[in-house]
C-alpha cells in the first residue's frame, strides 16, 4: 500500500501531523508521499477562460490568470504522481474539510481515479461533535466558520484516520467509517526544558474572559510568574515556549487541542476551569456512551474556582517534576505522543481486504443521521 499525504508547511496542526502520520506509515510498512503542497493543490483550481470584466473583478482575474501558470507546471506534476499511489490521505479539520467551496480537486481526483480511495485524517471526528453535522447540512453561520447550507457530511470521504472520537456525544450505534490512530508528535523538538516553575496562559477568547480573570489572578496571589500567548509563532517558537512551561491554562473549549499533548510531551501539566474543556483527551473506554469520562492524571480541573485554583498552582509548585508528567503522558496517553500502530495497522488490512473501497463514501449520508445533536 502507498500513500498520498496532503499537507502543507503552514505553522499549524497539519505539518506535525503530516510527519508523524509518515513516522508511524515507516513504522507498520507502508509506503508515503508527502505532498506539503497537497492543500493548495486541493483547494486550487486553474483559472477559467479570460471573460471581459470590469473593474475590480477584471483586476483580480487578470492577477490569477498571471500567478497561475507557474503553478500549472507544478500541479500537473502531482497529478503524474497520484498515478503510483493507492489512496490519498488528506490532512484538515472541521469544518473546512466538509464545506462544498474547499479542497475542491477531490472530486476531479475521484474522476481522475476512479479506484483510488480519499481519506480524511483529523484530529476529531464529525459522528461525536453533536450540533456540527445540523451547521453544515443546514445552514449556520457558526463564528464566521461555516456559510450557507447543504456542505459534506460522512460522505465526502471513503475512511476516516481520526485523533479522538471522545466527546460528550456518543458514537453512533453500528459500524463507523474510523480507525483511531491517535497522533504521533515525538519529532524530537518537544521535551522537558523548565528552568523555572512558569505559567502559560492559551490565546485570549473574547467570550471567556471571566474565566481568564480568575486564571490570572490565581497566578498574580500565588507570585507565578506567567506568559499569555497572542498574536502569531513560529512552531520551532512555540514549541521552545511549551518546553519551557510548567503548567498550561486553557482558555476555552478544545475539541482536541494539539497544544495540550505537545505541553504535555514538554513535562508539562494542563489546567482547566471545566473538565469537558478537554473533552478529545477523555479516557472514555466506551465510545457509545453519554457524557463525560475522566482525564489522565496530567489534568487538573478547578471547576473555575479562584480559591481552588490558588491552591492546586500552590500543590503544583512543591511536587512538579516534569520528567514524571512526561512518563504519566507515555503511559496513559501515549495514543496521542507515539500514535496507536495497531489501530494504523488494521487500517492497512482494511484496505487490502476491500473493506473500505473509492465507492465507500456513497454510503455514509445515512450515517449522518444517526449523529446526535443534543444531550
Amino acid at each position: 500500500m502507498k500513500i498520498a499525504i496532503m499537507a502543507n508547511m503552514a505553522d499549524s496542526f497539519v505539518k506535525p501531523l503530516a510527519i508523524g502520520l509518515g513516522t508511524m506509515c515507516k513504522q507498520v510498512g507502508i509506503e508515503f508521499t508527502i505532498f506539503y503542497d497537497g492543500l493548495f493543490f486541493l483547494d486550487h483550481n486553474p483559472p477559467p477562460p479570460k471573460i471581459r470584466f470590469k473593474g475590480p473583478k477584471a483586476l483580480l482575474l487578470s492577477t490569477y490568470q498571471s500567478v497561475f501558470p507557474p503553478f500549472k507546471k507544478r500541479f500537473d506534476q502531482i497529478w503524474k504522481e497520484l498515478e503510483s499511489h493507492d489512496c490519498m490521505v488528506v490532512i484538515e479539520t472541521m469544518p473546512i474539510c466538509y464545506l462544498r467551496d474547499r479542497l475542491t480537486r477531490i472530486e476531479e481526483f475521484r474522476q481522475r481515479f476512479p479506484d483510488k480511495p480519499v481519506v480524511l485524517y483529523d484530529l476529531i471526528y464529525l459522528s461525536t461533535l453533536g450540533e456540527w453535522i445540523s451547521f453544515l447540512k443546514n445552514g449556520n453561520d457558526y463564528h464566521g466558520f461555516i456559510q450557507g447550507k447543504n456542505h459534506y457530511g460522512l460522505e465526502r470521504f471513503d475512511w476516516y484516520l481520526i485523533g479522538s472520537a471522545s466527546t460528550d456525544f456518543p458514537m453512533p450505534e453500528g459500524p463507523q467509517p474510523i480507525s483511531l490512530i491517535g497522533c504521533h508528535i515525538d519529532d524530537g523538538s518537544l521535551y522537558p526544558e523548565q528552568k523555572e516553575f512558569h505559567a502559560l496562559i492559551d490565546f485570549e477568547r473574547p467570550n471567556h474572559m471571566k474565566e481568564r480573570a480568575i486564571q490570572i489572578l490565581a497566578l498574580e496571589d500565588t507570585n507565578t510568574p506567567y506568559t499569555v500567548l497572542h498574536g502569531r509563532y513560529a512552531q520551532t517558537e512555540i514549541r521552545r515556549i511549551y518546553r519551557s512551561s510548567s503548567i498550561y491554562f486553557l482558555a476555552h473549549l478544545e475539541a482536541f487541542g494539539l497544544p495540550i499533548a505537545e505541553v504535555e510531551a514538554c513535562g508539562g501539566i494542563v489546567f482547566s476551569p471545566y473538565q469537558n474543556w478537554a473533552l478529545g483527551h477523555y479516557q472514555k473506554p466506551d465510545l457509545s456512551k453519554r457524557g463525560s469520562a475522566p482525564l489522565s492524571s496530567n489534568f487538573k480541573v478547578y471547576n473555575n474556582n479562584l480559591e481552588t485554583l490558588k491552591s492546586m498552582i500552590e500543590e503544583a509548585k512543591s511536587t512538579f517534576n516534569s520528567k514524571k508528567n512526561l512518563l504519566v503522558f507515555q503511559k496513559e496517553d501515549d495514543r496521542f505522543f507515539h500514535g496507536n500502530l495497531d489501530e494504523l495497522k488494521a487500517f492497512t488490512d482494511k484496505f487490502k481486504s476491500g473493506e473500505f473501497t473509492s465507492s465507500s463514501h456513497k454510503s455514509y449520508e445515512k450515517l449522518n443521521n444517526l449523529i446526535e445533536t443534543g444531550l
